[in-house]
This record gives C-alpha cells, sequence and structure tokens, in this order.
C-alpha cells in the first residue's frame, strides 16, 4: 500500500491497546481456511471479521453513508479488513485502515494487493482516541463493535469527529448492558458482554458531548442474538478442526463465553444497536453551499 494522504507521521511506531495479546491470537488463525470458513457461515464474510457485523449489515452501511468513488472512509478498529476494505470493494471509495495491534492490519495489507485496492487502500496502526489524521479529511467513519471494546469512548468518538470533515457522517455498532437494569443484572451484562461494554451514561449522550448531531439508533439485538447463536452452532460443528487450530482451553473458552452472552441478551441484559450522526456543518458555510446551488 502507498503512503496515507490523509496521515500525519509519529515518531513512534510502537503502539499498545489492551486486549493486544487476545487480538493477536486471533489473527494469528484468521487467514485459517477453517475460521474463514466459520466466518462466512455465520457473517457471510471471509475478512477475518470476529465481531457480529454481517455481510446483510454491512452492505446497508454503504447506502446510509453515501460512499462512492472519490469518497474517503475511515474505518477504526478495522481488524483484518472487515467492514472497510468490503466496502472499498463494493463502493469504489478510498479506505483507511486504523487498529492495533499490527498483525490484523498486515492481513489486511496482504488483502488489499490480493483485491487490487492498492490505489485506494491505506493502513494505519493507531488508538482510536489518538488518530494522527488531518482534520476533515473524511466523509464517513465507522467502527463496528469497537467501543464496546475500549475504555476511552469518548475521546475516540472525539477523534473521529475531528477526522470527519463538515457534514461527514459517523455509523457505528456497539454492544452494552440494556437500560434500567438492578446493580447485579447490570454486573451479570458486563460480565457477559465484550471486555469494556459498560456504559456510565449512553452512546447518543457520548456522540452529543463529542459535538455529533442527527443522532439515530437501530437496535440490532434480535439480529446479534441470531448471529451469536449461529456462531456457537457452527463452531460446535467444526469443534475438532478448531480445537486443532485454537487448542481445547481455547476454544472451550471461546464457547463459554459464547454461551454467557446468549443466556444475557435472551434475559434482556445486553442490546447491540447501529448510531448514525453527522458532524454539523457551520452555518454560515450551509448558508453559502445553498446561495450556490440556487445559483447552478
Amino acid at each position: 500500500m502507498r503512503s496515507c494522504p490523509s496521515c500525519r507521521p509519529r515518531t513512534s511506531a510502537a503502539v499498545r491497546e489492551e486486549g493486544v495479546d487476545r487480538a493477536r491470537q486471533t489473527y494469528a488463525v484468521g487467514e485459517h481456511r477453517v475460521a474463514r470458513e466459520v466466518e462466512l457461515r455465520t457473517l457471510g464474510s471471509d475478512f477475518g471479521a470476529n465481531g457480529y457485523a454481517t455481510l446483510a449489515e454491512v452492505s446497508e452501511l454503504a447506502g446510509t453513508l453515501g460512499l462512492r468513488s472519490g469518497r474517503w472512509l475511515l474505518d477504526v478498529g478495522s481488524g483484518q479488513g472487515w467492514p472497510g476494505l468490503y466496502l472499498a470493494r463494493q463502493t469504489g471509495c478510498q479506505v483507511v485502515l486504523t487498529d492495533v495491534p499490527v498483525e490484523g492490519l498486515a492481513t489486511a495489507t496482504r488483502r488489499v494487493t490480493r483485491e487490487g485496492l492498492d490505489s485506494r487502500a491505506w493502513a494505519l496502526a493507531a488508538r482510536g482516541q489518538m488518530l494522527p489524521l488531518r482534520p476533515g479529511a473524511f466523509d464517513a467513519a465507522i467502527h463496528t463493535d469497537v467501543l464496546c471494546c475500549l475504555r476511552p469512548k469518548l475521546a475516540t468518538l472525539r477523534a473521529t469527529f475531528l477526522a470527519l470533515r463538515h457534514g461527514g457522517r459517523t455509523a457505528f455498532t456497539a454492544i452494552f448492558p440494556t437500560t434500567g437494569l438492578t446493580a447485579a443484572e447490570n454486573r451479570r451484562a458486563v460480565e457477559a458482554g465484550p471486555p469494556e461494554c459498560g456504559l456510565r451514561t449512553s452512546y447518543p449522550s457520548l456522540l452529543r458531548s463529542a459535538g455529533f448531531v442527527e443522532i439515530e439508533e437501530r437496535d440490532l439485538t434480535a439480529d446479534y442474538h441470531a448471529t451469536a447463536s449461529r456462531k456457537l452452532e457452527v463452531a460446535e460443528q467444526f469443534a475438532g478442526d478448531m480445537i486443532e487450530m485454537l487448542g481445547r482451553q481455547e476454544y472451550e473458552l471461546l464457547q463459554a463465553d459464547r454461551r454467557l452472552a446468549i443466556s444475557a441478551i435472551e434475559a434482556g441484559l445486553l442490546r447491540r444497536s447501529l448510531f448514525v450522526a453527522r458532524r454539523p456543518t457551520p452555518r454560515g458555510r450551509a448558508r453559502s453551499e445553498e446561495v450556490i446551488q440556487e445559483v447552478c
């Protein structure tokens, strides 16, 4: 991949984030034949994804964000390229992938070459809350099931806000405890969900604090339950191969985590939503654009 034209160079190449070791384990088997087959049967993708963003869900994002040739997309926490590379391939947009650790980005880089996307895709090792990007460089920003794995949620949203042009839109999914839970129920939800799924506020509130407007939320919990159940089922079908690939202990821990999450979803403790919001356009600029359109 070429040098990213929207990225600022960093003085340090060492980028660390919580959960990096677990991510490295995932990326180590991401291109394994069995891992890709399981992913294909559960998400509809074969990019080494390990979240809950299905092909149908991601395909809708292209329309929601107005992605097309000439548009710039930022994918935060892109892992091995899902869904940013897929969206670039399908819509013709340019994409910058950001994540830690670099192992996932290395896999994504190999995929870029195979897909012939070298002129439209770039990878950058960076924390979500400290993006070394030129302000206002992107038309759209996405992250799928990323904030529920990060502590600095507001800082990450502020970083994506700054990366977007005025009028640019963000769309992301997140898993979090259902509102109105007792303290005991909330603890159970946090234990069953992703590592940093707990919230002291709400995602709409965080988006407003980051500066976003026109905030929309769509409940995806039913799809979350269906995908989690499908992951459990397909992993059981490929149990022998997955134990050989991951080791018995890791496989059993993975399946136990899935059962715990499914139980929490069925108890109404965990929710997954899609959030869409826009970076506002300054009033003076908005009026100027209206006048230009009227003259034209």
